[in-house]
């Protein structure tokens, strides 16, 4: 099952009946569950904060335009600049907060 498969289950181009997807989840899910790549991850977190990506996520436009500039250099020569920490750490807690992971 891809991550744009879809929600609520058999809604996306993923063609598989609900029956279907339920068990490839079980199935995956159970498989993983022992290693702990499960802890703390919502299945349904990715759809809502894909427009707070990178520069996006950014508080204003000057924090935006320092944050791009940052980004482009860490790029090209792997200077890495603060300001991408600040807006990255943002919009991981808004994905925390969502998924009532912090109060």
């Amino acid at each position: 099952m891809s991550n744009d498969a879809g929600l609520p289950l058999g809604t996306g181009f993923d063609n598989r009946k609900p029956p279907e997807l339920e068990k490839a989840i079980h199935t995956i899910t159970d498989a993983l569950l022992p290693t702990g790549v499960m802890r703390g991850w919502v299945w349904s977190s990715n759809w809502w904060n894909f427009d707070k990506a990178g520069a996006n996520a950014a508080n204003t436009p000057d924090e935006k335009t320092a944050y791009e500039a940052a980004f482009k250099e860490a790029e090209k020569s792997g200077k890495w600049a603060p300001v991408l920490d600040t807006v990255s750490d943002r919009r991981l807690e808004l994905r925390r907060r969502r998924a009532g992971d912090v109060q």
